[in-house]
C-alpha cells in the first residue's frame, strides 16, 4: 500500500527509494537497520511496510532550556550588537542613535515574545 509521507504515523515503517525507514518525527525518517536520519518531503510517495520485524528507534524528548541562561545569552548578544553599531567613529551620531534605538526595541520585543 502506498501513502504520502506526511500521512504516516510516528513509528510507522515504510520503504522509499528502495530503502527501509521508520517515521521518527513529522519531518524525519530513520533508516532501518543502518540508522541515519533523512529529512523527508511531505509529499513523498512511500510504500507502507509491516512492523513485525522492525525496531522503533527511541525518540529523545526535546531539550529544555534554562530561562536564566537564555536571557544571559540574549543580553550578551544585544550588548555586542550595540557595541558594533557604535564602533565606527566616522558614523553620523544621529544614525547610530537610530540604530541603537531600533536594537533596543527589537530586544525588548524578543524578551516579551520569549516571556523572559
Amino acid at each position: 500500500m502506498e501513502s504520502k509521507f506526511h500521512l504516516l504515523s510516528i513509528g510507522q515503517n515504510f520503504e522509499w527509494e528502495g530503502k527501509h525507514y521508520v517515521k521518527t518525527t513529522p519531518l524525519i525518517a530513520t533508516q532501518v537497520p543502518e540508522g541515519g536520519q533523512k529529512f523527508m518531503p511531505r509529499a513523498a510517495l512511500v510504500k507502507i511496510l509491516g512492523t513485525e520485524n522492525a525496531p522503533i528507534p527511541a525518540i529523545e524528548p526535546p531539550a529544555t532550556l534554562d530561562s536564566a541562561i537564555v536571557r544571559s545569552a540574549i543580553n550578551r548578544y544585544h550588548q555586542r550588537c550595540v557595541q558594533v553599531s557604535s564602533s565606527d567613529a566616522q558614523q553620523d551620531r544621529s544614525v547610530v542613535a537610530q540604530v541603537q534605538s531600533e536594537l533596543e526595541r527589537l530586544y525588548r520585543d524578543l524578551l516579551i515574545e520569549l516571556k523572559l
